[in-house]
């Protein structure tokens, strides 16, 4: 499915991404689901493989590959925040997995220096991280989204107004689909 979002004619493209099949009118994020998936595949395949678990190319690798794919494949569509997510669920089952600390700090490492290449290359990216870190900044621009999710938040009080009944979502909040 990560391939098929690819695909002109298949995949549907929207804000200058690629991330959606459309069937009907059903509208499907593959990536969504994927999160799930990788999950559930790291649990199940190092759990089996708990007596090798000490040997980084039998034991931890052939499922890294899987999973750089899958990184790959989210980050051309692009959506790096997915990417990330994924990356940063399946780190925490191979901790829990009992990887060696050795493996475990080489591989971060390795995350985190990519997460980083990936997020200072291209401009929209960075905009987007630093809009984030102080959107009032930009409130009418880059800021505009997430000030209006900390209003949408904040007039919900405690207990929110309900599902479906958000005032924001009705013009101030432009994707509130997404994240928020």
């Amino acid at each position: 499915l990560l391939i098929l979002v690819l695909l002109p004619g298949i995949g549907m493209e929207k804000n200058n991404s690629q991330r959606w099949i459309q069937l009907g009118s059903l509208i499907i994020q593959p990536s969504e689901a994927v999160k799930l998936v990788m999950v559930i595949y790291f649990a199940y395949v190092y759990a089996k493989k708990q007596r090798y678990i000490a040997d980084f190319r039998k034991g931890v690798m052939p499922p890294l590959l899987i999973l750089a794919a899958v990184f790959f494949l989210i980050l051309k569509q692009p959506d790096l925040g997915t990417a990330v997510s994924i990356l940063l669920s399946c780190g925490a089952v191979l901790l829990c997995a009992g990887l060696r600390i050795r493996h475990l700090l080489l591989l971060g490492t390795m995350a985190g220096t990519g997460i980083a290449y990936f997020a200072m290359t291209a401009p929209y990216r960075l905009k987007r991280l630093t809009s984030f870190s102080d959107p009032f900044q930009n409130e009418n621009g880059d800021g505009y989204q997430l000030i209006n999710s900390y209003l949408a938040i904040d007039s919900g009080g405690l207990w929110g107004n309900g599902l479906g009944n958000s005032v924001q979502k009705l013009g101030f909040l432009p994707e509130a689909h997404t994240d928020f």
